[in-house]
């Protein structure tokens, strides 16, 4: 069941979870990002890709690991008895795989996000600069962390590392990537340990840089914890997005939301 560019399995409908996704192609001539949904009962799986490197090389790449990742789950972790963190790490490294192998001028790549909730318990993988985030009484968590040189940088500054004069001057460089998938032998990623125990009334939205570069997190969090249904969630934040009016060009945008009802 196709939302856009977005794959959905709905097996089963979820009796403790509102799921919205939406995905809008923006000013681009190209939708590079992707996404897919295995929803049956309370097992969740979600995906969330944002293709890079020119238009055919970007839609390859999220296509392909979309592929691989929907693939993993389905045939080695739906209905089987699997250790989630394994299994993620395990899905991530051979989504990069099949991605590197696709990418023979290799440009492409493709950022990712990847949570599985089963029960109460969530857990996710990601690399990149696309995001995972937790909205809990009224409040934003960033949960995964941008893969890019402005991570490295504050890491250089906290270690006193870094002069800060530099670190303003490089910080024009700061939205570099220096981790997707597609280069082979990925290693830096953020994987959870152990579950994450979602509550009542939590939020989860997967999305793609095109919401994070329209919208604040102040914006994004006064949308999606507006005690609206998940669907006027998602659809507010589309409209946002296609009304902020930027001079820069509007990127691809792809999201999910997850309201624990």
């Amino acid at each position: 069941m196709p939302v856009n560019n977005i794959k959905i399995e709905q097996i089963t409908t979820s009796k403790h979870y509102s799921i919205a996704a939406r995905s809008d192609i923006g000013s681009r001539e190209q939708q590079q990002d992707q996404a897919y949904l295995n929803i049956k009962g309370d097992c969740i799986f979600a995906v969330v890709c944002d293709g890079m490197g020119g238009t055919l090389d970007g839609e390859v790449a999220s296509k392909t690991a979309i592929s691989a990742m929907r693939y993993a789950y389905t045939n080695y972790y739906l209905d089987k008895n699997v250790d989630t963190v394994s299994f993620l790490q395990q899905a991530i490294t051979a989504a990069d795989r099949n991605v590197s192998a696709k990418m023979t001028r290799g440009i492409g790549g493709t950022t990712l996000v990847s949570a599985i909730i089963s029960g109460s318990q969530m857990y996710w993988v990601s690399a990149g600069d696309s995001r995972l985030y937790i909205a809990r009484s009224g409040e934003l968590l960033q949960a995964t962390r941008d893969h890019n040189y402005r991570l490295r940088l504050n890491e250089m500054l906290e270690r006193g590392e870094l002069e800060p004069d530099l670190y303003e001057k490089e910080s024009v460089r700061g939205a570099a990537l220096l981790s997707y998938l597609g280069k082979g032998a990925i290693t830096l990623y953020d994987l959870t340990q152990s579950a994450f125990p979602l509550q009542l009334g939590d939020t989860i939205l997967i999305t793609t840089d095109g919401l994070t570069k329209a919208l604040s997190d102040k914006e994004i969090c006064a949308i999606i914890t507006s005690g609206a249904t998940t669907a006027q969630k998602a659809d507010a934040l589309i409209c946002q997005v296609r009304n902020r009016g930027t001079e820069e060009p509007q990127d691809n945008t792809t999201f999910v939301v997850i309201d624990v009802i």
